[in-house]
Order: structure tokens, then C-alpha cells, then sequence
């Protein structure tokens, strides 16, 4: 049985060569994409990309998108709320979903 993953989405290489890496494996199922946004910028939060560059990205591979929003200035508790607010659409819209795949790449320099 195929494991559903969602793949968190910055928008840049790494999150896409995630994405690639694991759409390739015949075990398991891209149920969406998970990014964050804040706000008042209207951009994901790791690397700054527009909205509408995302929805663009978006359309092009064909996953649904599940949102994060948060505030410019949020707190820690804040943005915990709203990811557990985002869990809780994606157990809703995507009950096989059993796991969320981090492919950022953490380099010392």
C-alpha cells in the first residue's frame, strides 16, 4: 500500500528536488503541497516568492496546495496555531495523509 505524503513547499530547488525524489518512487503518493505565507507580504515565508508565482508553480505540477498563514510579525505560538490549523484541512481533505517530507538543505555555510 502506497504512502501519502505531503511535501513541504518553499518554492525553491530543494523542496523541488524533493518533490521530484519522491514522486519517482513508485511507493509512494504526492497528496499536495504544504507552504507557508505570510500575509501582508503575500509571499511564502522561507524564500520570498509571490503568490502568484506559487499558484503558478502550483498549476504546473498539478498538487493541491494547503496553506500556512501567518502575520509578519508572528510569535512561535502563533505560527503553531496556524500550522496545526493547516494539519487539521490536511486530515480533513486528505485523510491518507501520514506524513509531511522536509527536503531543505541546512549548510553550515
Amino acid at each position: 500500500m502506497p504512502e501519502h505524503i505531503v511535501v513541504s513547499w518553499s518554492g525553491g530547488k530543494d523542496s523541488a528536488l524533493t518533490l521530484q525524489h519522491l514522486s519517482r518512487a513508485p511507493s509512494i503518493v504526492i497528496a499536495g503541497l504544504l507552504t507557508t505565507i505570510t500575509r501582508d507580504y503575500d509571499r511564502i515565508s522561507i524564500h520570498g516568492v509571490r503568490r502568484r508565482l506559487l499558484a503558478a508553480q502550483v498549476r504546473a505540477l498539478g498538487y493541491p496546495l494547503f496553506e500556512v498563514e501567518i502575520e509578519p510579525s508572528c510569535t512561535n505560538d502563533q505560527y503553531e496555531g496556524a500550522f496545526r490549523s493547516a494539519m487539521a484541512r490536511i486530515r480533513a481533505e486528505a485523510p491518507q495523509v501520514t506524513t509531511i517530507a522536509f527536503g531543505d538543505l541546512f549548510l553550515e555555510d
